[in-house]
């Protein structure tokens, strides 16, 4: 993280008021909304997604039962997702993410015993994000924006195509830029300079 002009990749020319979309970099965020809904005591990294959130379709085969930790963990047993789901649609931007998974065929399906093994998928964080919405009675994006991005003066990271993000994201002008649905998991827009306060505030134990 440089203060003078870099090149990007082949993105071109980039400087510290330069946007990026961090796609899955967008999870750490995620998670750690969960802890702080455990921190305020209205979960439990224990509680069962079954109990949290029935109103999804989960398929497990198995006797053990799929923890708010699995997901966190990435060991739910969820494959990562079928091409185009959770994807492009830029009406998503006035949609909560429980209306995302509701309205998707998406099915939850643990393919080995929950806490087996950790693999990747997007899967979880979007339960997440549905967690977080349900118990906090805010948006995912309102709930990080409070917890998160204030404190941690970082005003221009959001999760929006804003005009400041037309502007100044790096490729949101030319043809490698799409549209990203699945908003708890990829769709985090911020600069170095205001990431480089995450990451301080994650080498000081959660102080900023």
């Amino acid at each position: 993280i440089r203060p003078d002009t870099t090149i990007v990749w082949h993105f071109g020319s980039a400087n510290d008021s330069s946007l990026y979309r961090v796609g899955s970099v967008t999870k750490s965020l995620t998670g750690l909304a969960i802890l702080k809904l455990v921190e305020e005591g209205k979960v439990s990294l224990n509680d069962t997604l079954i109990n949290l959130i029935p109103k999804l379709p989960f398929n497990n085969k198995f006797k053990e039962p799929v923890l708010l930790k699995h997901l966190l963990e990435a060991s739910a047993g969820f494959v990562s997702y079928r091409d185009g789901d959770f994807i492009i649609d830029p009406s998503f931007d006035t949609s909560s993410v429980r209306d995302l998974l509701l309205s998707n065929p998406y099915q939850f399906k643990t393919s080995w015993r929950p806490g087996t093994f950790t693999a990747y998928h997007t899967a979880g964080p979007l339960i997440s994000g549905y967690i977080i919405e349900d118990k906090s009675n805010m948006s995912y994006s309102d709930f990080v924006k409070t917890n998160f991005f204030t404190p941690l003066e970082m005003p221009r990271s959001t999760f929006f195509v804003t005009d400041d993000v037309k502007n100044s994201l790096i490729n949101y002008q030319d043809s490698t830029y799409e549209y990203v649905r699945a908003r708890p998991a990829a769709s985090l827009n911020t600069s170095t300079y205001e990431f480089t306060h995450f990451l301080q505030m994650l080498i000081n134990n959660g102080v900023y």
